[in-house]
């Protein structure tokens, strides 16, 4: 008898296709890794307290975010570490990158440390006040140190994320010695309010989002209902609006055409909000509002900045 042959023949009937391990490509992996996204808005917000406390935009100004963007890209490569565990028991985030292993996992810890290094390692010498470093090690404290770990176990995760949040502007105004900076600190103030109003909304947007991947984990959908929650959302929103028209009436912007692209985004985002918000029964608003609210910034930012230029 021979068995090689018949195991042949009941094997050749219906042969099995292995999946094949997803690739991903090495721009892709980095870009979702360090949250590229999301790190260009740290660094356009520390460029815009920047510019706004020397008065023009330079290359002082370019390479001040530039620094911010290294330092914000290595906090999220670690986040991402951190949270890599975490990550594979939800259904919205276990197809990540280093839950996939598609990248090594000591190679993510060297990136991650080498572009932390980098950003605090710019800011410390190419500026002569040493508080942005300070805030840059506070914001990493704040961020890997307290937000990542707490949003674990309890919804406090959002006070040491929403700080950490507010501190780019502050980076850069600190960088700028004297100055407008020195005589009016309205401006750094409202950028951080800015910020702040402009975080909450996304919290409680993610926890719509989340409820149906993640229902056990802590999130405001515990406490909260959905129409509730929608409230809360609008509520914040109106508040990062009022921050951007009182930045205007503060004078912090001059350029007509800028404070009308402003002032139109400000009064534009709450009203339209509000027409997603009302719709309960949409699957699709949470990202609807996602995209109007981080529209409004990149205009309330790049406007601030672009103010600045001098002809």
């Amino acid at each position: 008898m021979n068995l090689t042959n018949g195991s042949k023949r009941k094997m050749s009937g219906n042969p099995v296709i292995l999946p094949k391990p997803a690739t991903v490509l090495p721009g892709r992996a980095f870009t979702e890794l360090a949250k590229v996204h999301l790190s260009l808005y740290i660094a356009l917000s520390a460029l815009a307290g920047h510019v706004t406390a020397q008065g023009r935009i330079g290359g002082n100004s370019i390479l001040l975010g530039g620094w911010v963007l290294f330092l914000a890209c290595g906090a999220a490569v670690l986040n991402n570490i951190q949270d890599r565990q975490w990550d594979r028991d939800s259904l919205r985030t276990r197809h990540r990158v280093l839950v996939r292993k598609d990248v090594p996992l000591i190679h993510a810890k060297w990136l991650s440390a080498g572009l932390v290094l980098t950003g605090l390692g710019g800011l410390f010498f190419s500026f002569t006040s040493p508080l942005p470093v300070i805030l840059g090690l506070a914001a990493i404290i704040s961020y890997n140190g307290l937000y990542t770990p707490i949003k674990k176990v309890s919804l406090w995760a959002m006070v040491p994320g929403t700080l950490c949040g507010m501190i780019p502007p502050a980076i850069g105004w600190t960088a700028v010695p004297g100055g407008i900076a020195a005589a009016d600190t309205s401006g750094l103030l409202i950028l951080m309010a800015a910020l702040a109003f402009w975080q909450l909304p996304h919290y409680l947007l993610v926890d719509l989002k989340q409820r149906s991947c993640d229902p056990a984990r802590p999130g405001f959908t515990r406490i909260w209902s959905a129409g509730e929650i929608q409230c809360q959302v609008l509520i914040w929103t109106v508040l990062f609006s009022l921050c951007m028209v009182l930045f205007l009436i503060r004078g912090w912007v001059s350029t007509p055409w800028v404070r009308v692209m402003i002032f139109s985004a400000a009064v534009g985002l709450p009203l339209v909000m509000g027409g997603f918000l009302i719709r309960r029964n949409s699957r699709f608003y949470p990202g609807a509002c996602f995209g109007l609210i981080n529209l409004a910034m990149l205009l309330f930012l790049a406007g601030t900045a672009l103010d600045r230029i001098q002809f």
